[in-house]
C-alpha cells in the first residue's frame, strides 16, 4: 500500500491564526487587581509570586 500526501494541495482549507496574541487569564487577573499596569509587569509579578511560593514550599518541607 503506497500512500502519498500533497502538501501543496489548494483544496486544503486550514484556518489561519489571528496575528494578535490572546492574553492569558492570570495576566488579566493581575492587571485587574492593580498589581501591574501592563502585560510585562504582570509577567514579573507572576514570576515573583511563583518564586515566593517555591521558597515557602521548601521551607515547609525542611521543617517537617
Amino acid at each position: 500500500m503506497n500512500v502519498q500526501f500533497d502538501l501543496n494541495d489548494a483544496s486544503l482549507n486550514v484556518p489561519s491564526r489571528k496575528a494578535v496574541p490572546k492574553r492569558r487569564r492570570m495576566i488579566e487577573l493581575v492587571m485587574k487587581t492593580g498589581l501591574a499596569k501592563d502585560e510585562e509587569q504582570a509577567n514579573y509579578a507572576l514570576l515573583g509570586v511563583s518564586i515566593l511560593f517555591f521558597i515557602i514550599a521548601i521551607v515547609v518541607a525542611l521543617n517537617i
